[in-house]
């Protein structure tokens, strides 16, 4: 690292404009970070990095990932900047530049405002060692690297090597992209995903909400610094809002949804949407998984009168809130019959959970609303193997096993693999799968 401005968001690196966003992420992989004798701190910031001092005092050594540009003042918009330490081997390769070409001399290139000797370098387009004289030209993706640093701060780097990329900068108007991640932030009519700004004036639905994951498909803008999608081109993967439920109990209720494809099923009290995208199974009999599946299809198509046949009602079904807080089914899957029924979630906030420290009393909690009483004995929390009275908090995330009645799960003093309730505690960053048994 060359320079650092805090102020515009930007970092020099290899004679590259490096430009960070907000969904710029640091990971910091020196030694030091991780040593028991004088650890440093670890690199989470642009704050953190240090510069160029001079020839002889490098700044932090990184790894820029992100998007090639080849308009305006910026050469990368940077996905992840990865910290670690110095180099020391004189083999292999350990600085790299790549980008789009903008001058062409006879024995060098031009990438960003980094000058790359070729005269030493074995260049290779299309897997062909080709004459580095005639090997590239304007506008072409290269990347050049070396095992040895070049003079600081980076103007010139004498490369080892250099190849043709099969890339193209992201800014290349007319081309399709196709950009998947998390909204950080929204307009009146756009929102930017990975630093990438996604034009959605054409669109009639509402715009995705920050923290939301989405897909989007679209053709570059003539400005080079937009994605302009069609209408049908955003997809909400995940709704940041969005919260897991797993359910276990017997389906009731199976109806037509208002939408096609779409069915309604009521388990453990709860509305449950089934559609074209839920992946269902029937595991409810013998040698279900050698089944020819062609033979008795379980699919959104025959889901009414499968259902109606089954010899099982019970079911396990892995959900997800919309935006309006419904259960839409990722997957439902028909088991045998039986008397078991079960919630895995978070922990509602109201009614608050009461606490028994009294064995014939039950604690009392909700889990999406499903009413839950449950023995202190038969109350396991993470990191604690015994029975005794262990406390449930609001947003512990719990897996209830015991019995439906009268609109309660009931859960009884005696553990076993059909009756407990564990309590993994507060979701910690990486739960990916919540609420799924």
């Amino acid at each position: 690292v060359d320079a650092v401005d805090t102020t515009a968001g930007t970092l020099q690196v290899m004679g590259q404009t490096v430009q960070l966003t907000s969904s710029t992420n640091f990971s910091d992989h020196r030694a030091c970070v991780s040593a028991t004798t004088s650890p440093c701190t670890a690199v989470t910031t642009p704050a953190g990095l240090s510069a160029t001092t001079g020839p002889t005092a490098p700044g932090s050594y990184v790894a820029v990932h992100g998007y090639l540009y080849n308009a305006g003042a910026t050469n990368i918009v940077a996905t992840l900047v990865s910290v670690a330490d110095v180099p020391t081997a004189t083999t292999g390769v350990h600085f790299k530049a790549e980008g789009a070409v903008t001058a062409v001399g006879a024995s060098s290139v031009t990438i960003g405002g980094l000058t790359v000797d070729l005269s030493s370098a074995t260049c290779r387009v299309s897997g062909t060692t080709t004459p580095c004289a005639s090997a590239f030209s304007t506008g072409q993706v290269v990347a050049a690297g070396a095992a040895v640093a070049p003079p600081l701060p980076a103007t010139t780097f004498v490369a080892g090597f250099a190849r043709l990329a099969s890339k193209i900068s992201v800014d290349t108007a007319g081309s399709a992209v196709e950009v998947e991640g998390v909204v950080s932030s929204t307009g009146t009519s756009s929102f930017v995903v990975r630093g990438v700004t996604v034009d959605t004036s054409t669109l009639t639905t509402a715009l995705p909400a920050v923290g939301d994951v989405v897909r989007v498909l679209g053709t570059v803008s003539g400005t080079g610094q937009t994605v302009t999608v069609s209408a049908t081109s955003v997809v909400v993967l995940h709704a940041a809002s969005s919260v897991k439920v797993g359910l276990e109990g017997d389906a009731t209720a199976i109806t037509a949804g208002s939408a096609a494809n779409t069915f309604t099923l009521s388990v453990l009290g709860q509305t449950v949407t089934v559609n074209e995208k839920t992946r269902l199974i029937d595991m409810s009999v013998r040698g279900w998984d050698h089944r020819d599946p062609a033979g008795n299809p379980f699919n959104i198509t025959t889901f009414a009168t499968y259902m109606a046949a089954s010899a099982s009602s019970h079911v396990i079904a892995k959900t997800e809130t919309d935006s309006t807080g419904n259960l839409i089914a990722n997957s439902l899957a028909i088991v045998p019959a039986s008397n078991v029924a079960g919630v895995a979630g978070l922990v509602d906030a109201t009614p608050p959970v009461v606490n028994s420290t009294v064995a014939t009393t039950p604690s009392t909690l909700s889990v999406h609303g499903i009413a839950i009483e449950v023995a202190p004995a038969a109350v396991t929390v993470h990191g604690h193997n015994g029975s005794g009275f262990n406390t449930i908090a609001t947003g512990d995330q719990v897996v209830a096993l015991g019995t439906w009645s009268n609109g309660v799960l009931s859960i009884g003093a005696t553990v076993t693999l059909r009756n407990q309730l564990f309590d993994a505690g507060a979701p910690r960053e990486g739960h990916m799968d919540r609420g799924e048994f």
